[in-house]
């Protein structure tokens, strides 16, 4: 049996996800995809090793699915590995940019980039 589960992702473009499932009882798989609703052992974008699921900000798929929606939903479905099992999920977004991040106009949020000036010569 699947329980299933969205993750929003609307943090910027340089967002890993984390996805874990603390087992009280028996053993789960975890899948996740940005394009099917119900992803599953045959139909996922990415599958857990175990009980963790880590989706790196550099992944193709992740990439386009937050650069092409202000708010990119992730797909997790948590099955039951052999019999019933419980357990808890937890979601964890990082954040790897330099820390200045713009909330509104919605036209301009997201988390921006500091790099280096280049200045050219001096002025006379």
């Amino acid at each position: 049996a699947y329980k299933h589960y969205r993750v929003y992702v609307s943090t910027g473009s340089k967002t890993d996800v984390r996805l874990t499932a603390t087992t009280l009882s028996g053993r789960v798989a975890l899948y996740a995809s940005d394009t099917v609703e119900r992803p599953n052992a045959t139909l996922t974008t990415w599958e857990g090793e175990g009980s963790e699921l880590q989706i790196s900000h550099t992944d193709p798929s992740l990439a386009r699915c937050v650069r092409n929606s202000y708010q990119c939903v992730v797909f997790v479905s948590v099955a039951a590995v052999g019999s019933e099992s419980t357990f808890t999920i937890t979601a964890n977004l990082a954040v790897k940019d330099s820390g200045f991040s713009v909330d509104a106009p919605p036209s301009l949020a997201r988390n921006y980039e500091f790099s280096t000036a280049s200045f050219g010569a001096s002025l006379p």
